[in-house]
């Protein structure tokens, strides 16, 4: 198992991604909590190795811009 993070908001993670897939870093399991980044809004993806094989696949990097984080009065 993986998690993984949308590149608009990996740099808020202290952990260090194994690798760059398309639009995601992808991280062990054990270095990023599943409710990261703890503040009531859960932006860490819990991923199979078959689900990041198929991000290999099929996903493309494309632009994005670094975000802050999002809060649950944002999201509502």
């Amino acid at each position: 198992m993986f998690r993984v993070i949308n590149n608009a908001f990996h740099h808020h993670c202290q952990a260090t991604p194994i690798e760059q897939v398309g639009r995601w870093h992808i991280y062990n399991v054990e270095d990023v909590a599943a409710d990261w980044p703890g503040n009531g809004v859960r932006l860490a993806v819990t991923m199979s190795a078959e689900q990041v094989e198929w991000l290999r696949a099929n996903d493309k990097p494309g632009d994005f811009d670094l975000l802050p984080l999002p809060t649950p009065e944002l999201v509502s």
